[in-house]
C-alpha cells in the first residue's frame, strides 16, 4: 500500500466512523500532513480519489468538505480496479488523452495555468529527492489536463489519479529527473501557443518512458515486466 493509499484509507475511515461529519469541514493540507506525517502530494492525491468518488467535495478558498453520500455504495469498478492496471494500459491511455491535451492547452491555456506549468517545470528541474520529483511530475501533467478547459479530460485525470501516481513514482526511479527537460520543451510549445508542436513534444516525452521502461525491463531481465511492457507501438 501506499503512502497515499493509506492516507485514502483513513480518510475513508473518518468519514464512516463519523468522526468527519456530513457537511464538515475537514483538516487542512499542512493539518493533515502534520497529522499523518506524509507530503502533501499523499494528502492531495487522497483528498483528489474521494472528491472523484463524490465522499468530499473541495471549494476554491473555502476548503474541503465531506459530502452526503453512503460510503458503502460507492462504485467498485475503475477506482477500485486501478492496483491493477498495467503500466501498458496506463502508457496506451495517456498517449490517446494527454498528445491532444497538450494541443488543447497551446490553444486555452489562461495565464494562471501558465504560471503553474511554469512553477512545475522549476519545481522538477530543481527537485532534491525523489518525492518532490514526483509531485512536480504529477501536477504539471495534471494542470495540462485543467489547462484544456475541458471538464472530462480534467475529471478523468483526477479520477485515475492513484493510477498516475503509481506511474509516476515508476517513472523517477528508472528516469530520475530526465523528464524535466521534456516538461521544459512542452511548456515553451504551450506558451508559444503552437498545437503542433505541443502535440509532438508531448508524444516525445510519453515515448521515451515508455522506451526507457523497456529497456529497464530488459536490462533487469524482469520477464513479467518485459512481457507488460514491451507489446505497444511507440508513436512517430
Amino acid at each position: 500500500m501506499t503512502k497515499s493509499e493509506y492516507i485514502t484509507q483513513k480518510f475513508r475511515e473518518a468519514i464512516a466512523s463519523g468522526k468527519w461529519k456530513v457537511g464538515e469541514k475537514i483538516p487542512s493540507e499542512t493539518q493533515l500532513c502534520t497529522l499523518f506525517n506524509v507530503s502533501r502530494m499523499s494528502v492531495r492525491s487522497a483528498i483528489s480519489t474521494l472528491v472523484a468518488q463524490g465522499l468530499l467535495v473541495s471549494y476554491r478558498g473555502r476548503g474541503t468538505f465531506v459530502c452526503d453520500g453512503d460510503i458503502d455504495s460507492q462504485p467498485t469498478g475503475l477506482l477500485t480496479r486501478q492496483t491493477q492496471f498495467s503500466r501498458t494500459d496506463m502508457f496506451e491511455f495517456r498517449r490517446i488523452m494527454e498528445i491532444e491535451s497538450a494541443a488543447l492547452a497551446a490553444v486555452r491555456a489562461d495565464d494562471e495555468a501558465m504560471r503553474k506549468l511554469e512553477y512545475l517545470t522549476k519545481m522538477f528541474q530543481d527537485a532534491s529527492d525523489s518525492e518532490t520529483s514526483i509531485e512536480a511530475d504529477l501536477e504539471f501533467h495534471y494542470t495540462i489536463a485543467k489547462a484544456t478547459k475541458n471538464a472530462v479530460i480534467a475529471e478523468t485525470f483526477d479520477l485515475l489519479r492513484t493510477s498516475y501516481q503509481r506511474m509516476f513514482m515508476e517513472n523517477v526511479r528508472r528516469r530520475g529527473a530526465a523528464g524535466a527537460a521534456e516538461h521544459l520543451q512542452i511548456l515553451l510549445a504551450i506558451e508559444s501557443r503552437n498545437p503542433d508542436l505541443a502535440r509532438q513534444y508531448m508524444a516525445e516525452h510519453l515515448n521515451k518512458a515508455m522506451e526507457e521502461s523497456i529497456e529497464t525491463a530488459f536490462f533487469n531481465s524482469d520477464i513479467s515486466v518485459q512481457a507488460q511492457v514491451a507489446e505497444p507501438v511507440l508513436l512517430r
